[in-house]
């Protein structure tokens, strides 16, 4: 039977971010998923229900996806054929389209240095097998919002620094305490638009 998602076990509907696309890698019968021709995770509901999943076997195949696709959040398995989970997240992280992806790594690997190298490679988090689907849910969802906040934040510095470059851009002079207490209110209420 599948896996209960959070919204079902609350009793409620689940709610689908259709705008949100979560690739998983999957080593076989890992988490008794099966994947279509399309790449959809079936007989499991425990992210199809929310997201817009993508699946794949095999590193590689998840790296030619995110080249692809705009994928807001990758969960990784670190025991893959050919290439394991550390190399794809070695590879995301040295890539400047795919350095900013979330990657949570799901795995059977419980000792110390496989958790050490995931942080340092710069996964954001490390759930081991067997997994609660709770546990899972809860940290995508935990994670997908940090990346909206830090988007956000970035764009409000990025408008706020566009704002003050225009006022010093139309020759804006500071020859006094008044002067630059005015640029200091002018500012203040241009940031306030944001």
């Amino acid at each position: 039977a599948p896996a209960p998602t959070i919204a079902k076990e609350a009793g409620n509907a689940p709610v689908k971010r259709s705008n949100v696309k979560v690739l998983a890698t999957i080593t076989s019968n890992v988490y008794n998923m099966n994947i279509d021709q399309f790449g959809r995770i079936s007989e499991y509901e425990l992210l199809e229900d929310k997201y817009d999943t993508l699946a794949t076997l095999s590193g590689e195949d998840a790296l030619d996806i995110v080249q692809e696709e705009q994928v807001d959040l990758i969960l990784l398995d670190i025991m893959m054929p050919n290439m394991d989970g550390f190399e794809v997240c070695r590879r995301l992280k040295n890539n400047q389209n795919t350095k900013d992806i979330p990657v949570i790594f799901i795995t059977a690997k419980t000792d110390d240095t496989s958790i050490e190298e995931a942080y340092e490679l710069g996964g954001v988090d490390y759930i081991t097998k067997p997994f609660r689907a709770i546990e899972v849910l809860s940290k995508i969802n935990m994670h997908l919002t940090l990346k909206d906040n830090k988007t956000k934040m970035q764009n409000t510095l990025d408008n706020k620094t566009q704002l003050i470059n225009e006022l010093l851009d139309i020759g804006i002079s500071l020859t006094s305490e008044n002067d630059f207490n005015i640029l200091l209110e002018k500012i203040m209420l241009g940031c306030k638009k944001f």
